[in-house]
């Protein structure tokens, strides 16, 4: 099915509300999407992608108090968590604008979603965004060009779909233990989904490796 979502909407409303740094990332982020979904053969969902990367991070700029209001809106349901973790905040709330401005379908909200944490039983969708998110290329911390490197070095060894979805799934949990030593070393709360993402890749890294496929 083609896909109906406007993505010159997207990309004007990106341009129209973000800074010109944070429209640097999410542009990069746009193009590395792209370049994933070419690299896994996902043609036919490439505009959903595309549009969930142009509005990832639609509300990150807005204050703490607006993300707030926000929440109450949409009916978002806050966790103790969440509100431990004010930075990813805006994930929760462009995934529901975008479905609700966009009619974006739901498998791509959670992408926008779960872009920041991550969580356990990750789409292959989720996955995509979370690793553009983390690995485009004007990312320049120490750690996002670690997992850039990890993924393509890996992702050059491997011969077919299977391997393709295996570097991928070692990226993820790379950035994921990434993310977790930053957030240890700086002292700063650490969310749920980001420690369960974390653990669920890792009890699939360690079956794997009893078959010797990882």
């Amino acid at each position: 099915m083609q896909s109906t979502v406007n993505i010159s909407k997207a990309r004007s409303l990106a341009e129209d509300t973000l800074s010109p740094a944070r429209l640097t990332h999410v542009f990069g982020v746009t193009e590395t999407i792209g370049e994933l979904c070419r690299i896994y053969g996902l043609y036919e969902v490439s505009s959903d992608l595309t549009c969930a990367a142009l509005l990832h991070d639609i509300t990150k700029e807005k204050p703490l108090e607006a993300q707030l209001h926000l929440c109450k809106e949409y009916g978002i349901i806050l966790r103790t968590e969440d509100l431990s973790c004010p930075k990813m905040l805006h994930s929760y709330t462009a995934a529901v604008f975008a479905a609700r401005e966009f009619k974006l379908d739901a498998e791509f909200c959670d992408a926008i979603r779960y872009h920041t944490t991550g969580r356990a039983g990750m789409s292959l969708y989720e996955k995509l965004l979370f690793l553009a998110d983390y690995i485009e290329k004007n990312r320049t911390w120490p750690s996002c060009k670690a997992v850039r490197r990890y993924f393509y070095r890996n992702l050059k060894g491997a011969e077919g779909p299977e391997e393709k979805l295996l570097a991928l799934d070692r990226a993820v949990l790379f950035g994921l233990n990434a993310t977790l030593n930053e957030l240890i070393e700086s002292d700063q709360f650490i969310h749920r989904d980001t420690v369960d993402a974390r653990n669920d890749l890792l009890r699939e890294k360690n079956r794997l490796k009893k078959e010797n496929r990882f």
